[in-house]
Order: C-alpha cells, then structure tokens, then sequence
C-alpha cells in the first residue's frame, strides 16, 4: 500500500468503525488497503466514503451478484434471428 499519513490513518479507522456492521458480513472491509480505496475515491470524506461504499454493497445485494454465476442465465439467441441480421446487414 502507499504511504498513508497519520490523518489518513485516522480516517481509515473511523470509516472502519462507522462500517463495523458491514465488516461483520464482508472481511474485505477490515483489510486497511480496501477501505483507503474508498476513502481516496471520495477524497478522504469518511462520510462519503461510507455512503459509496454501502450503496455499492446495497447494489451487490439487489442484483444477487453473489450468485450471479450460479443463476445467470442468458438469453436464447435463435438462428433465424442471428440469419436475418446478416440478411438486413447484407443489404445495407
């Protein structure tokens, strides 16, 4: 990890400690460097830190990207329709 000064230390453990909550499911968060990601993506703004990172973890949950292997499932493609692109393409 880069060099981190005392402020930015300081900040890292009061974003730490405002996530506890989240740290408890996802132990990514108490790794030091994940949470400076955050924080240097908002500028060192703990509080905007904490927002991003908690609607990152909302957005995670909404779309199950936990299981996103296992249940994705994509969409049929049928001949015809792929046959009749080329043919539209062709007669451009």
């Amino acid at each position: 990890m880069a060099s981190i000064n005392q402020q930015q230390k300081e900040k890292i453990q009061s974003l730490q400690l405002k996530i506890q909550d989240l740290i408890e499911t996802n132990s990514e968060f108490q790794n030091e460097e994940e949470v400076s990601r955050w924080l240097k993506a908002r500028q060192w703004k703990v509080d905007e830190a904490e927002e991003m990172l908690r609607n990152h973890i909302k957005w995670k949950k909404d779309f199950d990207l936990e299981n996103f292997y296992e249940t994705y499932k994509p969409p049929e493609v049928k001949f015809h329709s792929i046959l009749l692109l080329r043919l539209k393409r062709s007669n451009q």
